[in-house]
């Protein structure tokens, strides 16, 4: 959770190679096998925004940016 305007730090690992989508902001991430990641975005579109495991189409997180 992070206020509109925050610099916000999202930190990225997994066991497989895997592409993280960050909806709402459209951000795509590619992470290696047993790698570790991290983005960097400044908070300036307000909601819940899910982070999703492209190949699984899966969600393992939400942002929420609050005005």
């Amino acid at each position: 959770t992070a206020n509109q305007g925050d610099t916000v730090n999202i930190g990225l690992s997994t066991d497989e190679m895997a592409t993280f989508h960050l909806h709402g902001y459209d951000l795509e991430f590619e992470v290696d096998a047993g790698g570790n990641d991290s983005i960097e975005l400044l908070a300036d579109a307000t909601g819940r925004f899910a982070i999703e495991i492209e190949e699984l189409e899966q969600d393992v997180a939400f942002l929420e940016i609050r005005p």
